[in-house]
């Protein structure tokens, strides 16, 4: 059974307008669960913003959508809530940055329990993870990473939408520091968690993915003359790769790539792209896919998905903001549970 905890994101933000729109419009598997890291209160008040119907008894919200009435646990007392006392697109108060870490700290402790098959988070404020129980984090994948990980590989961030898959070899990392953390352990690592990603993403066998690798450098490099990462580092790891059956090519120019994007037929489109860095990939990659577009974390215990968007400041309340993105996330966290719930109870009877 699918199960999803629901992190709201920033109260103060677009992210907890969204949930209800996004709850209304997912077409999920019969008997899905919602737990919303918060309040029946504060969802209440999200799903009254944008005029969602919802009914409220006691911790439990109903929220009728297009698919039928779906059935919100909600964890938290309104008196406990701290997002409650946060007026929506003002600007985020210490209260604002309690309910983030808040609700992020339920969610891990409902995956570290076994309860959940999925993670399904809103956009936050990344100060609210400068100090979660003594540690910063730079951003949300890497604090689920610290307390989820499934293994001691680095996690994939990836980004799904209608094209094909987008990994990125660094998350939150300084353009100057991007060159020092690519390896070409890591970039083989990721590339074989792409891989799998795709795989299941794309409902498509692994041995068939089709996999891009792109260049650190303008022009991959120029042969070393714009820099030897891709000599160095990028090329060496491809070989490995390719030596071990998988269908990789690379490292591509990211300019040509996606600047030829549309001259290629789709059907030859490749199952997944890896980029060097956030930027290189994720601007192009948006302005291709469209706004159905979600972010996901690999690597971790549980999938966990999120929009692919901000907290949306200037149009918080407008009723202007559409929930695609999170719509994305919650059916593909959806999907991802059910893979994962199989490979369980498949391992589970024929060990």
């Amino acid at each position: 059974m699918v199960t999803l905890a629901l992190t709201p994101g920033c109260p103060a933000g677009i992210g907890p307008e969204l949930f209800p729109l996004a709850i209304a419009a997912a077409a999920l598997p019969v008997g899905a669960r919602f737990m919303w890291c918060g309040s029946a209160g504060h969802l209440m008040r999200c799903a009254g913003m944008r005029e969602v119907k919802a009914e409220r008894n006691g911790h439990l919200v109903l929220i009728h959508g297009r698919f039928g009435p779906q059935m919100v646990y909600c964890t938290k007392e309104d008196s406990d809530d701290p997002a409650l006392l946060v007026t929506p697109g003002a600007p985020p108060d210490g209260n604002a940055l309690v309910a983030q870490k808040q609700a992020l700290l339920e969610a891990i402790k409902l995956a570290q329990s076994g309860k959940l098959t999925g993670i399904v988070t809103g956009p936050i404020r990344k100060a609210a993870l400068k100090d979660v129980e003594g540690k910063s984090f730079a951003g949300q994948t890497e604090l689920l990473h610290h307390y989820l990980k499934s293994d001691d590989d680095p996690p994939l961030m990836c980004f799904y939408g209608p094209t094909f898959a987008l990994g990125l070899a660094t998350i939150h990392v300084p353009i100057k520091r991007v060159s020092e953390e690519i390896t070409a352990d890591k970039i083989y690592k990721l590339t074989m968690r792409l891989r799998d990603a795709a795989s299941d993403l794309c409902e498509t066998p692994s041995g068939d993915i089709r996999i891009v690798v792109l260049g650190l450098n303008p022009h991959a490099g120029e042969g070393g003359l714009i820099g030897t990462e891709e000599q160095d580092i990028i090329i060496p790891a491809i070989q490995r790769l390719q030596s071990e059956g998988l269908h990789v090519e690379g490292p591509v120019p990211a300019d040509g790539f996606f600047g030829n994007l549309h001259r290629v037929h789709k059907d030859k489109w490749p199952h997944a792209v890896l980029a060097m860095m956030h930027d290189q990939g994720l601007a192009p990659y948006k302005l291709v896919a469209g706004g159905r577009v979600a972010n996901i974390t690999f690597g971790l215990t549980v999938p966990r998905t999120s929009p692919a968007h901000g907290t949306a400041d200037d149009i918080v309340g407008t009723g202007t903001a559409d929930a695609d993105s999170l719509t994305e996330a919650i059916c593909l966290a959806s999907l991802l549970g059910l893979h994962k719930e199989s490979a369980r109870l498949h391992k589970l009877f024929h060990p």
